[in-house]
């Protein structure tokens, strides 16, 4: 708020309080319409007005610095405040309308009930595509995403819940797929909406630049300490903390991942201060599936490879005070990766000792 001052002015207690009372209230006023017609459910007609505001004035004001600089720069200056003006006006329409889709939407992803769901659609939703027709394409894909998992929802939560909670879970599942049903086609449908305005918005926004990620983020090795930005150890921590919903990068530390093949949609081992992972693409959805998950606590003895497999022995459990082993392996048919695993993974359990 505006603070309140006066100088040389001769006044009364009772007046000196009014004054100061009409001032505050006015500016409480002031700063709630600020709070409320900023709101994104509104679609924050404050920040479009603002914006309308800042494009006419540049529309008058840019001419008039041209002519100043000199006749040269009139037609110069004249086309940048034609853009500014119709850049602030598009993008700011735009803009309101992609806040008032995106509130919807997330509400009626609230309403599924489904935090998977969510959590994809957050995803989804926090990509910023740097062109038009890439953004359109993305709102074209989520609206399919949304058809698609509300009505595969309705097999698939009755199937899953049936798995985890028996025949309560079988009900609850049928429940949550009816209302993924209603709530997950029409979010999509208002997403596409959202994003489609949204790329309109960037679009218009003549002269500034997009920001978006170049680079996934760094890795730093808690047992080696900072080095230069090696992009192989970024893809393998951005691996774990994807994998299992996060549920590995809760209490493990990357350490070391190869591809076990040369395609495009190889296996992959993935080695972390407390497990060894074996981790392959998922055909429906991308990401990964967990084939294989190898406490190195469980680990007897160091990896050996032989034909083309790495094999190391394992504890199964225990039976009278004996404890069995059995065998793990990772196949590849690369001799020089599996060579390369065994030696991290060795390295990996004298870490964990």
């Amino acid at each position: 708020m505006a603070f309140f001052e006066r100088q040389g002015v001769l006044l009364t207690f009772d007046q000196l309080a009014s004054e100061v009372k009409g001032h505050y209230i006015l500016q409480a006023m002031q700063q709630a319409y600020v709070f409320v017609l900023g709101l994104d459910v509104l679609g924050n007609p404050y920040g479009l007005v603002k914006d309308f505001t800042k494009g006419l004035g540049d529309f008058f004001y840019e001419p008039i610095v041209g002519t100043v600089q000199g006749p040269d720069k009139i037609a110069e200056n004249l086309v940048r405040g034609v853009q500014s003006l119709m850049g602030h006006t598009v993008g700011s329409l735009a803009g309101s309308v992609a806040l008032i889709t995106g509130s919807l939407g997330k509400a009626l992803a609230v309403m599924s009930f489904d935090k998977d769901y969510r959590k994809r659609r957050r995803q989804y939703m926090q990509q910023h595509p740097a062109h038009l027709p890439e953004s359109f394409y993305l709102a074209g894909r989520g609206f399919v995403m949304g058809v698609a998992l509300g009505l595969s929802g309705v097999i698939v939560h009755p199937f899953r819940g049936a798995q985890e909670e028996g025949v309560e879970g079988f009900f609850k599942g049928i429940g949550k797929g009816l209302l993924g049903l209603i709530t997950k086609p029409p979010g999509g449908t208002v997403d596409m909406v959202s994003m489609a305005f949204d790329g309109i918005r960037r679009a218009a926004e003549m002269g500034e630049d997009v920001i978006i990620r170049m680079r996934l983020p760094r890795y730093i090795n808690s047992y080696t300490g900072l080095k230069p930005y090696s992009p192989y150890q970024a893809i393998g921590m951005s691996m774990l903390n994807n994998v299992a919903k996060g549920q590995f990068a809760k209490s493990d530390t990357y350490w070391a991942h190869a591809a076990l093949s040369t395609d495009d949609r190889s296996d992959i081992a993935l080695v972390s201060d407390r497990r060894v992972l074996l981790l392959a693409r998922c055909r429906c959805w991308g990401g990964w599936d967990v084939e294989m998950d190898v406490s190195l606590d469980d680990i007897m003895a160091p990896p050996a490879v032989s034909d083309n497999k790495l094999i190391f022995r394992v504890r199964e459990g225990s039976d009278f005070n004996l404890i069995t082993s059995g065998e793990r392996m990772i196949p590849s048919d690369d001799h020089s990766v599996l060579l390369w695993l065994q030696k991290k993974i060795a390295r990996a359990m004298i870490l964990d000792l």
